[in-house]
């Protein structure tokens, strides 16, 4: 691996980024959630950055971070599993490899957890399977186009040792984590449901938990007092409300309901640009299928501008 530049490589349908900076050190090995996804085009150009990289090459961390290209792809590629024994004999010259990985990324690091000899990982609502026959009780996994390949992947079988952070109320990520036999570390944050890492970010923690978890562990204590801030926030009550497994009475959800509206008034501005931060995401999602459908489609000229044209009405 080359030392002190930034190293882009595409394997198959995965686009890989690293910075090595010193090899005395421990090295960060990164999946992203299966909302970043990017283009074919965006990997070949070398005109992004992989989930994640730039949070640690900023700071003088190692780190090998992978990124999925194309929506419908969970790190299952025949290619890409062929090259991570060759990248894992390289990675022997670090003190540490240390996995992070949210959603589908917590799935990836896992399910390749054994061939990159990683030593510790931090997983944020881990999904453990795609395959809707061993978790029939996921709807993102129903709502998911899963390959035949994806499908035998099973994370249950990792052996590295993880800490986990989710949302005991919402039962899909309770119950994949209760799948996984090789946590050694579990961290609740009750009632945001399956936006774990949205939930530390709005409450300025994530930078603090990632950094901690890379240095040695999560101080257990501050995270939890850290996490009382998730009451200020009108997303988090909707959550309560819709994660609480019927057990809030009707005068409970009432008072909540209340408080949830007086929250909204009182940061109209919080809400209107977190509204806005939504839109541009959504709007970028559907651009990147647009450009993606004008690389694929075999027409010409005028045919092909109408085509596009037509399509970006929809990101509109």
């Amino acid at each position: 691996m080359k030392l002190n530049q930034t190293v882009c490589q595409v394997i198959d349908d995965v686009f890989m980024q690293y910075h090595i900076v010193d090899t005395s050190k421990p090295v960060m090995i990164t999946f992203p959630p299966g909302c970043q996804a990017i283009t074919q085009h965006q990997a070949e150009a070398n005109d992004t950055n992989a989930w994640s990289f730039q949070f640690f090459a900023k700071r003088g961390i190692n780190v090998v971070s992978f990124n999925h290209i194309g929506q419908d792809n969970y790190f299952h590629s025949e290619e890409f599993a062929r090259f991570l024994p060759l990248l894992s004999t390289q990675l022997d010259v670090f003190p540490k490899r240390i996995g992070y990985g949210i959603s589908r990324g917590g799935f990836a690091s896992a399910i390749h957890s054994k061939v990159l000899g990683l030593d510790k990982a931090l997983l944020l609502m881990p999904l453990s399977s795609y395959n809707h026959k061993t978790v029939p009780w996921d709807p993102k996994v129903k709502a998911n186009h899963v390959p035949d390949q994806a499908l035998n992947l099973d994370a249950s079988v990792c052996e590295t040792p993880l800490t986990v952070i989710y949302d005991p109320l919402y039962a899909p990520d309770t119950q994949h984590v209760a799948r996984l036999d090789s946590v050694v570390a579990e961290y609740h944050i009750s009632g945001v449901g399956h936006r774990i890492s949205r939930a530390l970010q709005q409450m300025g923690m994530l930078k603090k938990v990632v950094l901690d978890f890379y240095a040695a562990d999560i101080e257990s204590d501050a995270f939890y007092q850290g996490i009382r801030q998730r009451r200020l926030f009108p997303s988090y009550l909707k959550g309560t409300l819709a994660n609480s497994r019927r057990k809030v009475t009707l005068k409970r959800r009432w008072v909540i309901t209340q408080y949830r509206c007086y929250l909204i008034i009182n940061n109209s501005h919080f809400c209107h640009q977190k509204f806005l931060s939504k839109l541009a995401v959504s709007c970028q999602k559907r651009w990147n299928k647009v450009l993606n459908l004008y690389q694929q489609v075999n027409l010409q000229g005028a045919s092909k501008a109408a085509l596009v044209l037509g399509n970006t009405v929809f990101c509109l």
